[in-house]
């Protein structure tokens, strides 16, 4: 955290042009979100403080059931990649790089969507 604070890459202050930009992006991508037709697999951290768990759990519920693949990290943040469980999501990743149809190391698409469902909401 404290190099992530000191990055000169990481965005601090946020004009309201930006923000309204990302979020015609996400309103645009949750529209787009039954036409995928692919294999999509999404992560999320259960203590992501700023996607949340509602949202997000609704958009990965309108791809279709047998093209998403969901795998949740209860200990989990927004930034999964940049976690103290970083190294884990990033063997995960590889392995669904390599095959898709292969359940992850970690087993967090175990119970994937269903402990989603299970999650309290904020």
């Amino acid at each position: 955290l404290r190099r992530l604070a000191r990055d000169p890459l990481v965005l601090k202050r946020f004009r309201v042009d930006q923000v309204w930009g990302l979020v015609n992006a996400m309103d645009a991508a949750v529209r787009a979100a039954p036409d995928l037709h692919l294999p999509t697999l999404f992560l999320y951290g259960r203590k992501d403080e700023l996607i949340p768990l509602r949202p997000a759990r609704r958009a990965m519920l309108m791809v279709p059931k047998g093209k998403r693949r969901v795998a949740f990290y209860p200990d989990g943040y927004h930034m999964l990649l940049r976690d103290l469980n970083g190294p884990t999501v990033v063997d995960d990743l590889a392995a669904w790089f390599r095959d898709p149809s292969a359940p992850l190391p970690s087993g967090a698409d175990r119970g994937g969507m269903e402990d989603m469902l299970a999650a309290d909401a904020r």
